[in-house]
Formats: C-alpha cells, sequence, structure tokens
C-alpha cells in the first residue's frame, strides 16, 4: 500500500511538471506575472478597504501636480520646489489626471510595475543564469517581503527606484557583452531616468565605469590595443545620453533657484545620519525621529529661511560635526554600510514585533544563500562573471546611501538581485544532492 502511494505521488508531482513543461516559456513567464499581480493586487484591496494604506510625502506632490499647483509642498514651514527626484510623483500625477485622485489607482500602477519588474528579473535569470533559475526568481519576486509591502501598503517610489535598479543591472550585462554605442546610450538614457527616481542611482553608472575598463583591460587584448580616446568613446556616449535625460529637470531647478539644484533636501538627508544624537538611521538611540533633537533656536531659523537657505543650514550642521568629531563620522560611514546590509538598531521600530521577526529569519537565510552563491560564481570565474558586476553596483548604492543615512527600505529594492544570486545556488545545491541520491 506504501509503494502504491509513493507511486501515485511521484506520479502526479510528475504529471504536473510535464503540464508546466508543455507550456511555451513566453506563456509561463505571463502566467507567473499574472499570478503574482492577482496575489499583489488583493493584498492591495485588503489595505485599501480596511485603511491601512500609508501615504508618503509624493503623494502630495502627485495631488500637486494633478491640480496644476505644482511640484511643491510645504516642509519646516516652507514652500520647496525640489523636495525629491520628481519621476514617481510625476506618474502618479498622470494616473490621478486619467482615473482621479484615489489611492487604489497609483496601488495599481504599482502592481503593474512589479510585473514589468518581475519580467526584468527573468531576463536577469536567463542570461546570467539559465531559464530554471530565471523562472523561479520571476515568481519568487512576487514574494519578497520588504518589496511586495511598499508595493501594497504604502504609496511610496520603493516599488520604481527598485525595478530601476534591475533595469540598469539588465542594461549593464547588454553593455559587457556589446560594448556598442547604441547600447550605451540606451543604458545612459535609462540610467537617467533612473536617476531622476533615486538619486544614488549615479553610483550604480560609475561602478559600472570602473568594471568595463578594468574588466576589458584585464581580459580584451584588442581593446588595449586601440587608443585611449577610443577605448573611453562609448562611456562618453553614456554620460552625454544621461545628462540630456536629466537636465529638464536641472534646468526647471535653475530657473526657479538661479543655481544647479537636483533635491534641495539633501543637507537635511545628510545631517540626518551625521550629527551627535544620530546612529545613522532617521532614529536617535532613545527612538525619537533626529528631525525632533533640532534645537528651537536652529529651529526658528529655519523656520524662517527660505528652500536654499534651509539646505544651506543643514550643510552648515554637517560641516560642523564633521570637522568637530571626524573619527565619528568616519567610524559611523562603516556602520553604515554594515547597517545598511544587516540590521539597524531602529529595525523595525514602525512594525509589529513578529513580522520584525519573520523579516529577520527571511533576510539572514537570503543573505545566506546570496554570500554562498556569490563565493560560488566567484570561484569559478573570477572576475570574468556579470555576478561581479551587479553586486559592484549593488555594494556602489549602498556605499553612496551610507553616506546620508540608511534605512531597511534602502535594501529593499536591491533584494531582487540579492535573490537571483541566493537561487541559482539554491538550485545548484539542490540539483548536487540529487544526482548523490541517485
Amino acid at each position: 500500500m506504501k509503494i502504491i502511494t509513493e507511486m501515485h505521488r511521484s506520479g502526479t508531482s510528475l504529471m504536473a511538471r510535464m503540464r508546466f513543461g508543455s507550456i511555451k516559456l513566453t506563456d509561463k513567464i505571463w502566467l507567473i506575472v499574472g499570478i503574482g499581480m492577482a496575489f499583489h493586487i488583493l493584498m492591495a484591496a485588503y489595505s485599501f478597504y480596511t485603511e491601512r494604506i500609508k501615504v508618503w510625502e509624493y503623494n502630495e506632490l502627485a495631488i500637486n501636480l494633478a491640480s496644476g499647483k505644482g511640484f511643491v509642498i510645504q516642509h519646516l514651514s516652507t514652500n520647496y520646489y525640489a523636495f525629491c527626484m520628481p519621476l514617481y510623483s510625476f506618474l502618479c500625477s498622470l494616473v490621478y489626471k486619467l482615473f482621479g485622485v484615489t489611492e487604489y489607482g497609483v496601488l495599481i500602477f504599482q502592481i503593474l510595475l512589479s510585473g514589468i519588474h518581475s519580467i526584468i528579473i527573468f531576463l536577469i535569470g536567463e542570461k546570467i543564469f539559465n531559464k530554471r533559475v530565471a523562472l523561479l526568481s520571476a515568481s519568487m519576486f512576487f514574494f519578497i517581503p520588504g518589496l511586495t509591502y511598499y508595493n501594497v501598503v504604502n504609496l511610496h517610489s520603493l516599488t520604481l527606484d527598485s525595478l530601476f535598479i534591475s533595469f540598469i543591472c539588465y542594461l549593464s550585462i547588454r553593455i559587457r557583452e556589446k560594448f556598442t554605442v547604441n547600447n550605451c546610450l540606451i543604458y545612459g538614457f535609462f540610467s537617467g531616468l533612473g536617476f531622476l527616481s533615486r538619486g544614488t542611482v549615479v553610483a550604480m553608472v560609475m561602478s559600472s565605469f570602473s568594471y568595463f575598463l578594468i574588466t576589458r583591460h584585464i581580459y580584451d587584448k584588442q581593446f588595449n590595443k586601440m587608443q585611449i580616446s577610443r577605448r573611453i568613446l562609448p562611456l562618453i556616449f553614456v554620460v552625454m545620453a544621461f545628462i540630456v535625460t536629466i537636465s529638464p529637470w536641472i534646468m526647471r531647478n535653475y530657473l526657479i533657484f538661479g543655481k544647479f539644484v537636483t533635491v534641495s533636501l539633501a543637507s537635511e538627508l545628510l545631517w540626518r545620519g551625521n550629527n551627535p544624537v544620530s546612529i545613522g538611521t532617521s532614529y536617535t538611540t532613545n527612538g525619537k525621529t533626529v528631525i525632533s533633537t533640532i534645537s528651537q533656536n536652529t529651529l526658528s531659523k529655519l523656520k524662517n529661511s527660505t528652500e536654499i537657505e534651509q539646505g544651506k543650514i543643514f550643510m552648515d550642521l554637517f560641516k560642523s560635526y564633521v570637522y568637530k568629531y571626524p573619527l565619528r563620522f568616519i567610524k559611523y560611514l562603516a556602520v553604515k554600510v554594515y547597517y545598511f546590509w544587516s540590521f539597524s538598531p531602529s529595525t523595525g521600530i514602525s512594525y509589529a514585533g513578529g513580522l520584525t521577526l519573520l523579516y529577520k529569519i527571511y533576510y539572514a537565510t537570503l543573505f545566506f544563500f546570496f554570500l554562498i552563491g556569490t563565493a560560488f560564481v566567484v570561484q569559478k570565474n573570477r572576475l570574468n562573471h556579470p555576478i561581479i558586476l551587479i553586486i559592484l553596483q549593488c555594494f556602489s548604492i549602498s556605499l553612496l546611501q551610507s553616506v546620508f543615512y540608511v534605512e531597511g527600505r534602502h535594501r529593499f529594492a536591491l533584494e531582487p538581485m540579492m535573490m537571483l544570486i541566493a537561487i541559482n545556488y539554491f538550485m545548484s545545491f539542490i540539483d548536487k544532492i540529487w544526482k548523490n541520491d541517485k
């Protein structure tokens, strides 16, 4: 009887595999995307009807854009015209113009972005590993806890930021394979769009430059015979496309402020992670927000200042801190990199304890397989593998973010790339066990 039961189970699983295996690859991808998006829509509907939607400043900016007031928001009793990067709020304002001001419309938009993101994950997995890893990674993408939470509960740019990070990784792999002007122009254009979503994307461009020049110098003898001008010419096209893409935002700000500005809030964000009471996050050791610790004297100065003047006040506070505590500043740069890839003392301060514990267990597992998976590939291929390029780009984002301040959500944007590497090793590990059992 036991044998018959086992035969029935194995036969059933075999039939299931055969049915899935007979589906065309494109149909498999659409099936995965459809099921994943349906899952997110159900979660978003629950969040919407239980009134658990969390609204951030991006939403107010989007409403102001849609209503004709422009890209402006009140912050510290002052009108800010370059509060943050504009792309997410601009896209949300288009949603509001088309469908009316409804939070659920933006949630659906974010879920559509997650569907596109899943396809990008598949394309990367197929290009650097194999179809099986690519399909599993595209499926598991919809269950990444942090991204899912921000996708279906928050009106936040993280969904768009993460999509651009993954897509820029994909485009950089294309450049690695074909170092052509066209690929460089496409890379520069989408890097520029990514920058207009999240400024730290610029670190990916810089690290990619370094990787392309170093690896081609090591592995491509023909490249070394070229004149220096010809070696860097494609990269010049990257910079040109990048600058052209971001120029409307820069010129708009120049007309408003009379100077070149990307984000006027940058000085405050720099100060948040670099001041005497900061632990490298938005919170102090006793759980207060860093912004709440500003002295009354400084606060009164801020309230009587313009957007640019407030930025100068925060920059002066930051400089004063660096001059006064240079060793602490350097120490906390390293500490913030550690927090970025692990957990800070303020991790989970805004969430239920049970959810934070579950996330920590998930992330510890993911990080373990990510590290082992990286070592597994590097041992075989050394520098000449696209995983190294992906890791370099992700690590460069963590370094630049750590100059400012670090929160758990900053890493959420990179977890799809970490998951891809972790799943590749996990599948290789399972295959090895399977072969040994046989």
